[in-house]
């Protein structure tokens, strides 16, 4: 039994909902007709394109059909269809029944398997507008439901596919295949590919198509590149410039491209099902025959060919492939043999450069611009205190004053412009100090000619200063050193001019017949005096040459003071009873057991050269010696009294002029002592050097790279001067562990810009041997320099020079114990572990 009510809808001709009743609105949902008008009949009734296609009849049109809720639910209705002037009229009504219900349930049920599906389905009429799709097709072309509907085919379908759409209008028949590589255009106007199926279907409503539509867009892209890429590589492989060659998994070549044929100069006949394994460079086979169990390999050296013996650098990849289930390699080759010719020239070429730079004495900076330094060498870094890294980036303005930073902004106007030029200026080293300069600058400029840079060669002239100063303080020195040699040779002179003549005038006597041999003996005594004298001055000039030349040494012996004395008054004892200088030596002494450092050997020799100039040329006998020790310095008093007299003997002969003072004062100067003559009296004066006792020397056995950190040292730095390989190296080796820094100091002549200009160091060692070697006083320098930094020396044995070190090491077996023992008086050491 159907309960039924009647409703009216009204739509346009292309189906617009114009009019509704307000009831219809309500049962399908909507608060009221408002919320329907002017939408599309599709919105309430999904099929209407079954009853009401373009162009039907509608004169006593009746069927029954099925509603869409708002919701979503089916509302079964009956409808007739009647055209006016006002447009088309629907009368409905609604039915209720159970099979109407379990129609709408199924209804739902299609519509949801329809909507889910992954592909387009459009349905159009037999005019070619659309009169139904599904979800996926409004996702595909970028429209919604409603948009769409009604729309004809050839809005969306790219005019290319035109008579494609048509002939599935027009032409395909029930049951007839039809299908079609199509470009869609999307609401946006972008485009897609699609492939489309599509049947023809008749009803009673009339003929409608049916078309599947599937976006291809990814596949096509895919085909595209794929085509593409094989298009790059057929070009690639046979044109590019880079070597190519394919190989089999049995190392066979199969293929290879011109550019790789033209590298080795072979032939392709030759080439094509070449044995890889003829190879007899095992680096490149090993790699390609690796490259076929699927790993890439890359090969960088040289290769010589087996088919022309050519030989070329190339950098080679070997990649494997895998195609129907076989191994496959392809080997890429580039000829770079030019490239790394030049490369090595550049190598060269650069480390020749670097190597100017880095070990010119003179300074080298490099700035731009902006007075930034780019390249510093050692040379310039170390004149002004500082690293290489510490300078670089950093501005000109750091070294120098504000004063001659205007100077040099001047110059940079200079280089802007392309003009070299040579000016002094004064720079600001890291303590301090200003330092005066010369500067050769050039402009530094880029292909173009810009002027990107300055070049500037600095040449430290305050070295130049210093030696000019050397140069008048030794000219001076020279002066009086030359005043002094004068005066000795005139010494000389007045010896000989008074001994030689006297010796031939005497030699003529002894041989005299006419004498007596009674008459003979005092002459032969006198002859025996004067060659006495003679030798005593032969031995003077001797040891005034050698001090002349720096080479006489002396020993600095062990000895406590009584021990000395002891030394001294025997001594004076042998002296006493020398044929030529007989007398009385009478030694007041202050005897002790402090132990001392002298050289005895040298002060004798002085003592003797003084008693002989006082027993001879003043004719006494008795000679009286005092000791006095008082503020670290023995002090000796000398008189003599002659034969009848009580009083002391003016020493009238025993003057700076005579050549026996000169030589006794050389003497003992070189103890650093003083003697002066002073009426009847000779003061000689010598400082007492303090020595350890060997008891104090000893230290322990220990071997130090085990009892103590390795980081016992690693705050302080040690100076090395030595020119001995052995002696630097042993230092080094022993000094590693404790992580002390050493600077190893140049000798000759580049040790004096190194002096001038080093930084801080805790301690200085001094190899001995090169005391005033080439002229250069290294300890004095280095005292000069480096004001309170203890300097140790290493020598050979006991032999000592002149130069009084902080320190002694002896190059003996024990060498370990006293470079550590010595170094440990100046530095502090770590906690032992």
């Amino acid at each position: 039994m159907f309960l039924i009510k009647k409703y009216f809808c009204v739509l346009d001709d292309n189906f617009i909902i114009k009019n509704i009743s307000p009831e219809l609105a309500v049962i399908l949902g909507y608060e009221n007709s408002e919320e329907i008008l002017n939408r599309h009949l599709a919105i309430i009734f999904p099929k209407y394109f079954l009853f009401l296609n373009h162009g039907t009849d509608f004169k006593n049109s009746k069927t029954t059909a099925l509603f869409l809720s708002k919701s979503g639910e089916s509302v079964p209705v009956f409808i007739k269809l009647f055209k006016k002037e006002s447009g088309i009229h629907l009368k409905v009504k609604i039915k209720k029944s159970q099979a109407l219900e379990v129609l709408a349930n199924y209804q739902t049920f299609f519509n949801n398997i329809n909507q889910a599906a992954t592909f387009g389905i459009i349905i159009f009429n037999d005019k070619g507008y659309v009169v139904h799709v599904n979800d996926s097709i409004c996702r595909m072309y970028g429209y919604s439901f409603h948009e769409i509907i009604g729309l004809h085919g050839t809005a969306f379908i790219h005019p290319k596919i035109h008579n494609e759409f048509y002939r599935l209008i027009n032409d395909v028949k029930s049951g007839e295949e039809f299908s079609v590589k199509s470009l869609e255009i999307r609401k946006d106007g972008s485009i897609f590919n699609s492939f489309v199926e599509g049947k023809a279907v008749y009803t009673k409503f009339g003929k409608f198509l049916t078309a599947l539509v599937f976006d291809v867009t990814d596949t096509v892209e895919k085909e595209e590149e794929l085509k593409f890429q094989k298009a790059i590589f057929k070009n690639v492989f046979d044109l590019s410039p880079v070597g190519y060659f394919i190989y089999d998994e049995n190392l066979i070549v199969t293929e290879s491209n011109k550019a790789f044929l033209e590298q080795l100069e072979i032939r392709r006949e030759d080439f094509i099902g070449f044995d890889i394994n003829r190879i007899t460079n095992k680096a490149p086979f090993n790699l390609i025959k690796k490259s076929l169990s699927g790993e890439k390999c890359f090969y960088d050296g040289y290769y010589t060919s087996l088919l022309s013996g050519k030989t070329i650098y190339s950098k080679a990849l070997f990649i494997p492939i895998k195609y129907k289930d076989k191994n496959w390699g392809i080997g890429i080759s580039l000829d770079l043999t030019k490239e790394k010719q030049i490369e090595n020239d550049l190598i060269q070429k650069k480390q020749f450069y670097e190597s100017l730079i880095n070990t010119a004495l003179t300074g080298i900076g490099i700035t731009d611009v902006n007075e930034n330094f780019i390249l510093v060498n050692p040379a310039f870094a170390h004149m002004l205190g500082y690293t290489v890294d510490e300078m670089m980036n950093t501005p000109l303005s750091n070294y120098t004053t504000p004063r001659q930073m205007a100077l040099f902004k001047k110059q940079t106007e200079i280089r802007k412009q392309g003009n070299p030029s040579v000016y002094e200026a004064s720079l600001v080293n890291k303590n301090g100090n200003l330092m005066h300069v010369l500067i050769h600058a050039s402009p530094m400029k880029n292909d173009t000619g810009e002027v990107i840079g300055t070049l500037g060669i600095v040449i430290d002239l305050t070295y130049q200063d210093f030696l000019t100063k050397q140069i008048t303080t030794l000219t001076e020195k020279n002066e009086s050193l030359l005043k002094e040699v004068q005066e000795q040779l005139q010494s000389v002179f007045s010896h000989l001019k008074m001994t030689v003549p006297m010796l031939l005038e005497i030699s003529h006597a002894v041989f005299d017949k006419k004498i007596t041999d009674e008459q003979k003996q005092p002459l032969i005594d006198s002859l025996d005096k004067y060659l006495f004298i003679l030798s005593n001055t032969y031995q003077q000039v001797e040891i005034l040459s050698q001090c002349q030349k720096a080479n006489y040494k002396i020993r600095n012996k062990k000895r406590s003071l009584s021990e000395f004395n002891y030394n001294l008054q025997t001594f004076f004892k042998q002296k006493s009873e020398q044929k030529h200088t007989i007398s009385s030596i009478y030694f007041e002494k202050q005897d002790g057991d402090k132990l001392i450092e002298i050289a005895e050997d040298a002060i004798f020799k002085a003592f003797e050269f003084i008693i002989n100039n006082i027993i001879i040329r003043h004719n006494t006998h008795y000679i009286y010696v005092t000791q006095l020790i008082e503020n670290n310095k023995i002090s000796f008093v000398i008189k003599a009294k002659a034969m009848e007299s009580n009083d002391f003997v003016v020493l009238r002969y025993f003057n700076p002029t005579t050549l026996c003072f000169q030589v006794s004062s050389k003497l003992v100067n070189l103890q650093k002592g003083t003697m002066e003559c002073i009426d009847d009296k000779v003061l000689v004066e010598i400082p007492i050097v303090f020595a350890l006792s060997e008891s104090n020397k000893e230290i322990p056995k220990f071997d130090y790279k085990n009892i103590y950190t390795t980081k016992i040292w690693s705050n302080f730095s040690l100076m090395i001067i030595s020119e001995n390989i052995t002696l630097k190296t042993l230092t080094e080796q022993l000094l590693s562990p404790t992580e002390i820094k050493m600077v190893i100091a140049p000798c000759g002549s580049a040790f004096i810009p190194f002096i001038m200009h080093a930084n801080y160091t805790d301690i200085i060692m001094i190899d001995d041997n090169l005391a005033n070697k080439d002229g250069i006083d290294y300890q004095s320098l280095c005292q000069r320099f480096l004001p309170n930094v203890p300097i140790v020396g290493v020598v050979q044995g006991n032999q000592i020079l002149e130069n009084s070190y902080d320190g002694v090491i002896l190059q003996d077996k024990n060498f370990q114990e006293e470079l550590f023992m010595n170094l440990s008086k100046f530095l502090e050491y770590g906690k032992p572990n």
